[in-house]
């Protein structure tokens, strides 16, 4: 037997601050996913179409609007970017 030792059980470790709780939990989870939504939803406003495009050596097109973007990128090639 050992003498001397303290066993942490699960209402002595919320006690003493070792176990975070769930409402911390919780909140953590709702300013994480908060700021999640924040992200995704501006994530349009990082992109910046305002300027013409330059020549490259390869061509990535995100774009297209209606979901022409094979038709976007060989326009691209054909007018030399």
């Amino acid at each position: 037997m050992v003498t001397g030792t303290k066993m942490l059980t699960s209402s002595n470790a919320e006690k003493e601050g070792k176990v975070p709780s769930i409402r911390k939990k919780v909140i953590l989870f709702l300013i994480l996913s908060l700021f999640s939504l924040l992200v995704f939803m501006n994530l349009g406003n990082f992109i910046d179409v305002t300027q013409k495009p330059v020549q490259a050596d390869i061509i990535v097109s995100l774009g297209g609007g209606s979901g022409c973007r094979i038709q976007t990128a060989l326009s691209l090639y054909k007018n030399g970017y």
